[in-house]
């Protein structure tokens, strides 16, 4: 079981699991972040350029393995002074944002 602060998982997200949040419906990230012009050059089109391009650069990639709190992706989504989605689009539920922790702190996993 796969816990965070308020979910708990039987097993660890997959990225599917996660990409699926991160498009919903075009309403979360790719509303911006899309192939057309992704907003600070983040393309998150399709899930594998999702996934290459969150974990690209290493240390200061968007996603660290194992380190949600380190995570960029993470860090932006709970930051009430610069949320993402930007206040235009709606705030991603809680939970999406516990399950994105869990598959950052399981590994990132593809």
């Amino acid at each position: 079981v796969y816990a965070t602060g308020v979910v708990a998982f039987s097993a660890a997200p997959t990225f599917g699991d996660v990409f699926r949040l991160l498009d919903a419906d075009s309403t979360h990230c790719t509303a911006c972040h899309d192939d057309s012009s992704p907003a600070a050059g983040l393309n998150l089109n399709t899930e594998a350029e999702a996934y290459a391009n969150l974990l690209a650069g290493g240390a200061s990639a968007m996603v660290i393995p194992g380190d949600a709190e380190g995570s960029i992706l993470y860090q932006r989504v709970v930051d009430a002074d610069r949320p993402m989605p930007p206040s235009m689009y709606e705030m991603m539920p809680d939970s999406d944002v516990e399950m994105i922790a869990a598959w950052i702190n399981a590994g990132a996993s593809e």
